[in-house]
């Protein structure tokens, strides 16, 4: 293994938070939320779709499964950066800021060398890091169904203890952030009675609420219960792909293989590269620093 030491680290990384909606409401939030925690290597991108006939400007939440349906192009298009040939800008790796993970593998088989990370996943593997088992709290009862199938399909059935239901459609949780955070913290408690170790926030408009539920829950059990949020979780784990890009990368085998650039041509589809809309960006600040390895 090369000995780093003394190296002056000057590499930055280009990330994209990707709000799937029209609407731009939320770019502020997650990238305030976000840029708190970023590595300082970390160019951080926060951006949303551009409107079109079928993705209406006032598009601001993906509680229902049609309204899911109606993001699934552009997310597509979006992953597309990572494999077109000119791309304006070039990203190491996005998020697609959804809990429901919509689009997943459509994205990382048209992704080329960039990963991509959803939420859901990034949210059920650090759950299972830090504790055995762990809670679920989301807004509505009709999001359950699909968000159970996405994390047994993720492998994680045996550690899921719960889904919490909070009663808050997803486009109400940022509007009263009190009575939402009086929610979670009531969600939580009941999580752990039922024997969750650790608890995940089912949005990620459930964004900024983590630290105070986890020092609620410390006043209540006089212990330490973590409170994954899933923006943070899949930032973090964006990062540490981009980092590790030249040690791992996307796989394009079997039922991940890549579409070829000759069919795409003949279709006449994903040629132009997706414009991003109301981009707020989180600069990376570099400084020479020495470490070892």
């Amino acid at each position: 293994m090369s000995n780093f030491k003394n190296e002056k680290a000057t590499e930055t990384f280009e990330v994209l938070y990707l709000n799937p909606l029209s609407d731009p409401d939320y770019n502020k939030s997650f990238a305030d939320s976000l840029k708190q925690y970023k590595y300082d290597s970390t160019s951080l991108d926060v951006a949303c779709f551009q409107p079109t006939t079928n993705l209406p400007k006032t598009l601001d939440n993906l509680g229902f499964r049609p309204y899911e349906g109606l993001v699934i192009e552009p997310i597509v298009q979006v992953a597309r950066l990572g494999s077109i040939a000119n791309p304006k800008k070039k990203y190491d790796a996005m998020v697609i800021g959804c809990f429901y993970d919509p689009a997943l593998i459509d994205s990382r088989t048209i992704s080329g060398d960039m990963a991509v990370i959803v939420p859901c996943q990034a949210s059920c593997q650090i759950a299972v890091n830090v504790s055995n088992k762990f809670s679920i709290i989301i807004g509505m009862d009709y999001w359950e169904d699909q968000m159970r199938e996405t994390v047994y399909n993720y492998g994680y059935r045996d550690h899921l203890v719960s889904f919490e239901i909070l009663g808050i459609p997803a486009d109400q949780l940022p509007v009263d952030p009190t009575k939402t955070l009086a929610a979670i913290k009531q969600a939580a408690v009941d999580a752990v009675n039922k024997g969750a170790e650790s608890i995940v926030l089912g949005c990620t408009l459930e964004t900024g609420t983590f630290s105070e539920v986890e020092t609620y829950l410390q006043g209540i059990f006089n212990c330490h219960i973590p409170v994954i949020d899933p923006s943070i979780a899949a930032l973090k784990t964006a990062e540490h792909m981009a980092m590790n890009k030249g040690i791992w990368s996307m796989s394009h085998i079997h039922g991940m293989q890549q579409p070829s650039e000759g069919d795409l041509k003949k279709f006449g589809i994903y040629q132009t590269p997706y414009v991003l809309s109301n981009i707020i960006n989180e600069p990376a600040k570099v400084s020479e620093l020495e470490f070892d390895k």
